[in-house]
């Protein structure tokens, strides 16, 4: 069994996955807000997804959406998807979604705004 030190860091090179994935997979049963999904938005990734509620708040193609647990769905759609790419109408509604909605410095003047109105 492999023991990890205390010394030692484990780093991933986020970019490097993203920008050369062929398709982003997220199946999960339960998720709060899917930050992953949104940063393989972000790479004009073309991705598929659970259908659970979370990823349902991100306006994607209904193509892009798989039954949760449905196993067959899951592989029919990823054997369509791999060879199929982000359209480009697609990735301009991404990056102005993205730009609009989920803009960290947007969210943290909010953030800030909430907690000033507080004191």
């Amino acid at each position: 069994m492999y023991k990890v030190r205390r010394d030692q860091v484990f780093t991933f090179d986020i970019i490097f996955w993203y920008s050369n994935a062929g398709l982003f997979v997220l199946p999960s049963y339960y998720e709060g807000l899917p930050i992953a999904l949104l940063e393989a938005l972000s790479y004009d990734l073309p991705v598929l997804v659970s259908n659970i509620p979370a990823y349902r708040e991100i306006p994607l193609p209904e193509f892009r959406y798989f039954k949760v647990g449905d196993i067959n769905e899951l592989v029919k759609k990823m054997e369509e998807l791999i060879e199929k790419e982000i359209t480009e109408e697609e990735k301009i509604f991404y990056r102005d979604l993205l730009e609009k909605k989920y803009n960290w410095d947007k969210i943290a003047e909010e953030t800030y705004k909430v907690y000033k109105e507080l004191v």
